[in-house]
């Protein structure tokens, strides 16, 4: 348990220890006193109701308690799958990568366009609203692409030039993704809660820079690819869009 730290949730030991009972010191007694004053709420999910999550609380120490606990799937996890065919909560909960995704491109949390009885339940959205959510996950994907392809460029040739200008870019993006990730750290929920794209917005502007730098150096492979990319763009900006603008 060593190696994980404060996501996910797992049982607590009993207080009572089989250890000899020693005398209680002024130092003991304050700490019992501080253990007693904390709580810690978990977030579980209930797989026999139709809500998926309920917040249990109960004073740390307390036998049967829950913590939160990081383990390895919160940062490696893709769920490329459930990316691409059910982008939204509670599918691949606490697991970064493809939360932000889904939140950056479409709508993770089920907050636009939704009736407010099921923003939370049923855990399968009707088809509705599913598919505008799956149809975001598809038109996000060739910007990432070219954004990621745009960042790594930048870093090269800064990197071989050594030309501080050209390292601006993806400094700012990789400083504002160590901020996201201390923020994650720093701030667990085991709901997930804090994982939005929303605290990312500063994101916008660089990254646009590096899928823009990428699309340039895309008219060196020919004219027909460079009109099929940018057709492809366009159609994927109107969906996108249709998706941001929201009826009334």
């Amino acid at each position: 348990m060593g190696a994980r730290a404060r996501r996910g949730i797992v049982p607590c030991a009993p207080a009572s220890s089989s250890v000899e009972s020693r005398p209680c010191t002024a130092r003991c007694r304050r700490r019992a006193r501080g253990r007693r004053a904390r709580s810690i709420a978990s977030v579980v999910r209930q797989p026999d109701t139709n809500s998926w999550q309920s917040v249990r609380i109960q004073p740390a120490g307390a036998e049967g308690v829950f913590v939160l606990e990081e383990t390895a799937s919160f940062y490696t996890s893709l769920d490329i799958r459930e990316v691409f065919s059910r982008p939204y909560a509670p599918h691949y909960l606490n697991h970064l990568l493809p939360v932000v995704y889904s939140d950056w491109w479409g709508d993770y949390w089920r907050y636009f366009e939704i009736p407010i009885e099921n923003i939370s339940t049923p855990s399968e959205l009707p088809a509705k609203y599913e598919a505008p959510r799956i149809q975001q996950s598809y038109v996000g994907v060739v910007p990432s692409l070219f954004g990621a392809l745009g960042f790594g460029a930048f870093f090269l040739l800064g990197t071989r030039r050594r030309e501080p200008a050209l390292l601006l870019i993806p400094g700012a993006v990789l400083l504002l993704a160590l901020q996201f990730l201390v923020f994650q750290i720093a701030y667990p929920h085991a709901d997930g809660d804090t994982i939005k794209a929303t605290y990312l917005l500063n994101a916008v502007a660089p990254f646009a820079v590096c899928a823009a730098y990428a699309l340039g150096w895309l008219r060196r492979a020919g004219r027909l690819l460079t009109i099929a990319v940018f057709s492809l763009l366009v159609y994927a900006a109107v969906l996108d869009i249709s998706f941001l603008v929201l009826r009334t």
